[in-house]
C-alpha cells in the first residue's frame, strides 16, 4: 500500500496590493521583542526570517514584490548583518510553477514574491488585535 500525503497548493500573490489579508493584520509586536514564527515555519532561523519578511511588507503596505536589498536594509537598520532567508525560499520555483514548495518565490526580475500560504501561516500564527473603527 502507497502512503497517500496532502500536498498543499501555494498560489503567488503577484498584486501584494489587492490581498483580503493585509501585512498588518498580522502581530509582530511582542513584549518578548519579536514574534517567534519557528513553530510555523519549522526551525528558528526560518522563523527569524519570516519576521523580517512581514516587517518589511508592513512598511510597505502590501505583500510584495520586494527586492532583496530591501530587506537588507531594514535589517541592517534594526543592528543585523546578513540576512537570510533559509527556508522560506526554494531555489528550484519561478513564477509560473504549477507546484510552489517555497513560501516565498525569486523572480528572475530579481524581485520576491510572497505565497499566500505563507500569509495566513503568519496570520494563523499572531494576528494583530482587531481595528477599532472610526
Amino acid at each position: 500500500m502507497k502512503d497517500i500525503f496532502a500536498v498543499e497548493q501555494k498560489t503567488v500573490i503577484v498584486d501584494g496590493y489587492n490581498f483580503p489579508i493585509e501585512p498588518r493584520d498580522v502581530n509582530v509586536k511582542l513584549s518578548i521583542g519579536f514574534v517567534d514564527f519557528s513553530g510555523v515555519f519549522g526551525d528558528a532561523e526560518t522563523g527569524h526570517s519570516a519576521y523580517w519578511v512581514v516587517k518589511l511588507c508592513q512598511r510597505r503596505h502590501a505583500w510584495g514584490p520586494f527586492y532583496l536589498s530591501e530587506l537588507e536594509d531594514l535589517y541592517r537598520k534594526a543592528g543585523h548583518t546578513d540576512f537570510r532567508f533559509h527556508n522560506l525560499v526554494d531555489a528550484t520555483d519561478k513564477l509560473d510553477s504549477h507546484m510552489i514548495r517555497g513560501w516565498l518565490v525569486h523572480a528572475g526580475n530579481g524581485q520576491y514574491y510572497v505565497t499566500d500560504s505563507f500569509v495566513k501561516k503568519c496570520l494563523e500564527a499572531s494576528p494583530a488585535p482587531p481595528r477599532k473603527w472610526r
